[in-house]
C-alpha cells in the first residue's frame, strides 16, 4: 500500500506536531528549573537554620529585627498539660 497524505495534510501534521514538541520541551525545561529552584531553596533553608542555631546558642531564644539588628528576648511560655480524665 503506497498511500500518502496530501502535501497540505502533511504540512498540517508537521506544524501541529512541531507546536506539540515545543510545548513538551518547555514543560521539561520548566520541570528542570523547578527542581533546581527547590534544591536552592532547601540549601538556603539549611543555611538559615544553621545561622539560627548559632545565634540561639549565643543569645538564647530571641526575636531579631532584621532592619535594625535589635533583639527581644522570647518569653518562654510554660507548657500547659491537660489533666487526664479518668472515669
Amino acid at each position: 500500500m503506497a498511500d500518502k497524505l496530501t502535501t497540505e495534510e502533511l504540512e498540517k501534521v508537521k506544524a501541529v506536531y512541531g507546536v506539540y514538541m515545543e510545548h513538551d520541551r518547555k514543560v521539561h525545561e520548566f520541570n528542570l528549573l523547578h527542581s533546581r529552584a527547590k534544591q536552592m531553596l532547601f540549601k538556603a533553608e539549611d543555611e538559615l537554620n544553621a545561622v539560627r542555631a548559632e545565634l540561639e546558642e549565643k543569645y538564647g531564644s530571641v526575636n531579631i529585627n532584621l532592619e535594625t539588628g535589635e533583639m527581644q528576648k522570647v518569653e518562654e511560655q510554660p507548657e500547659v498539660v491537660e489533666p487526664e480524665v479518668v472515669e
